[in-house]
């Protein structure tokens, strides 16, 4: 599943980052064993597309695994008990505003290592409204591993038109930047907060 995140009018980006890394990222972990995979994405707001019907660029494109995307949202399945979801979304709530979600399928993600840490190097997340064949972005020169996230369904109705996310990373950012041709393009630091 993909989340792209808009910040609360209220919250700075800085105050965004710094809350996402340190209170709500470790907090959803330490909530539920439901995610298999939790990669938090900060956007560069410098070098970041504003999506169609957006007022701004995205500041979080979060993409989780989970062994059933149909329970996900059953907050007793995904955690321990009600007290549980409801101080998780409490929290959410607090910095996170607009927000659109999408089911997804796609190739393995690369074996990364779970850390607090940025990952090291470049990566690009391109946004492709129409699929296209991902081939010519995902092997460009200088991309050194990709990801394409095919998109089934919207979760969150009236999102932006998305039929592909292409995840790139490189030591390279001008080389991934490259690689998304025409489409809309995210600079972003990258978070893996469970592998």
């Amino acid at each position: 599943m993909i989340f792209l995140f808009h910040r609360r009018a209220e919250t700075t980006n800085q105050q965004f980052r710094d809350h996402y890394l340190t209170r709500h990222a470790p907090f959803s972990m330490s909530l539920t064993d439901k995610m298999t995979a939790y990669a938090v994405n900060l956007v560069d707001q410098a070098n970041a597309a504003t999506l169609p019907g957006a007022d701004a660029p995205l500041d979080a494109v979060t993409i989780i695994n989970t062994e059933s995307a149909s329970k996900f949202f059953d907050p007793l399945w995904v955690f321990a008990s009600q007290a549980d979801a409801d101080a998780q979304m409490a929290d959410h709530n607090s910095f996170i505003g607009p927000m659109y979600a999408f089911l997804t399928h796609g190739d393995p993600r690369p074996v990364q290592q779970a850390t607090a840490a940025r990952t090291p190097g470049a990566k690009v997340i391109v946004l492709v409204a129409e699929a296209v064949d991902s081939v010519a972005i995902t092997s460009a020169a200088g991309v050194s591993q990709s990801m394409v996230h095919t998109i089934d369904a919207a979760i969150i109705p009236d999102g932006p038109p998305l039929a592909q996310l292409i995840e790139l990373w490189s030591d390279d950012a001008d080389a991934l930047r490259s690689a998304a041709g025409d489409h809309p393009w995210l600079s972003v630091d990258e978070y893996v907060s469970r592998a």
